[in-house]
Parts: structure tokens; C-alpha cells; sequence
């Protein structure tokens, strides 16, 4: 059956658009959970191909939301596609790309953005250090993804904002995105610091490093106050580094 199973996915994504419901959900889970993805990509398949698109769409996001898996969200691109929703097609045929190893899969998925990209606005997020999760205009209408990545967008404004733990938020200035095109945006991060007090007790003085036991000499405490994670490395019980007020 498992056999079976893998040649129809390859066999659907060899063909492309027009069999993409040959695309199933990915490898059973013993709580169940596989069986409820299973349905709803079934039901899903049967609504394409009546044409109800819509219908389509929410069984194939439930089911992925279930079992997460590269083959689903390449139908989910197709229903939006099929609904005349470019912008959200792209991202999920993007989605799908990610981690794609098998060649005519990945031809398949570069076909449907060659075919979008007229369509849609592009922006080509990158964020320094990358991994950032990002946002358009607001945060609570949830994350497109983390970066590097582009992001599909109607025409318009806007501005792209990204979080990264550790780090302060950052965001872009407006964007004026045009279908058709691709603009770059490039965001640096800047970590999270502190101002740290470092004293000693049980011994005259102590070297005190930041970041790391192998980077440079920052002070020899008692030191003053500084930005920044600091670790004493001589003698090793004489410090007791406090965060000032």
C-alpha cells in the first residue's frame, strides 16, 4: 500500500497542476490523527474535483494542520490558484519548495511561481542573523514564515517587520510592491543586551570575558558597569556579577 501510495505522489507532481489531488497526506500516526488527515484530504479531493475550490481549500489546510506535509500544502497552492488568490498560492507553493528534494517535485512547484509571478508583488525579505519570523504592517495578523524568503503580495504599501528571540524587533520602511516586480528588503537585527555590575568577593580580582571563555579580556573586575553577558574566568569562585538597577 505504502508503495502504491508514493508512486501516485510522484506520478502526480510528474504530471503537475491537473493532478495534484494524486498528492496524500504523509505517514500514519498510531493516536489516530493520520486517519482524521486522511479524510479531509479525501474530502478535499472529491470538492476539487466538483469544482468547489473553496471547500477544497479548508479540507487540505485541516489536513495538513494535522499531519503536516510538503504534498497537501502543494494542493492548498492549487485551490487558491484555482480561486483566483495569487498571493496566497505563491506562499504555499513556496512552502511546498522548502526542503523538496525530488527533481520533477521541484520542477513542478517552479513551473506554478513562473506561472503566478505576473500576478503577484514580490519582496525578498532577508534578515541578519537569518531565521527571524516576519510580519506585514501588523503582528497579530500572524507570521508569513521566517526569513530569507519572498513574500507574495497584492499591489500596495507596506512595511515588513521581524522578531527574533534575543534580539529587538526590527522593521522596514514603507515598500511600494508592483505586480510583476521583486524588491529586495534587508533587515539587521540588533541582539538584546544589558548593563551588568560586576564585583568580587573571596579574591583581590578576576579577568571577565563577554560572550564567551575564549574571547578577549573585556576587564578585570571589580569592574565598571557594561552591555553586554559576562563570565569570569580567574580565579573561579571570586565573582558574583549582579544586574544593576
Amino acid at each position: 500500500m505504502r508503495a502504491a501510495t508514493l508512486r501516485l505522489v510522484r506520478r502526480g507532481v510528474a504530471l503537475g497542476l491537473g493532478t495534484a489531488l494524486a498528492l496524500g497526506p504523509g505517514p500514519a500516526r498510531a493516536d489516530g490523527t493520520a486517519d482524521e488527515a486522511d479524510l479531509h484530504f479525501r474530502m478535499g479531493s472529491n470538492d476539487f474535483r466538483r469544482g468547489d475550490f473553496e471547500g477544497a481549500l479548508a479540507h487540505f489546510l485541516l489536513s495538513n494542520r494535522l499531519v503536516p506535509n510538503r504534498n497537501v500544502v502543494f494542493n492548498v497552492a492549487t485551490a487558491y490558484e484555482r480561486l483566483g488568490r495569487p498571493a496566497d498560492a505563491h506562499r504555499y507553493y513556496v512552502e511546498a519548495l522548502t526542503g523538496e528534494a525530488d527533481p520533477r517535485a521541484v520542477e513542478a512547484v517552479r513551473t506554478a511561481l513562473g506561472r503566478l509571478a505576473p500576478s503577484v508583488a514580490l519582496l525578498d525579505v532577508t534578515t541578519d542573523p537569518p531565521g527571524a519570523p516576519l510580519y506585514v504592517d501588523r503582528r497579530d495578523l500572524g507570521s508569513h514564515g521566517r526569513s530569507p524568503r519572498p513574500l507574495a503580495l497584492a499591489a500596495g504599501r507596506y512595511r515588513i517587520l521581524a522578531e527574533l528571540e534575543g534580539y529587538e524587533p526590527e522593521s522596514s520602511e514603507i515598500v511600494e510592491a508592483t505586480l510583476g516586480s521583486a524588491h529586495r528588503v534587508s533587515l539587521t537585527l540588533r541582539r538584546v543586551v544589558g548593563t551588568v555590575h560586576v564585583t568580587v568577593e573571596g579574591a583581590r580580582a578576576a579577568t571577565v570575558r563577554v560572550g564567551d571563555e575564549e574571547a578577549p579580556p573585556a576587564c578585570v573586575a571589580p569592574c565598571p558597569s557594561r552591555r553586554g553577558r559576562t563570565r569570569s574566568t580567574s580565579p573561579p569562585p571570586a565573582t558574583t556579577p549582579s544586574r544593576a538597577p
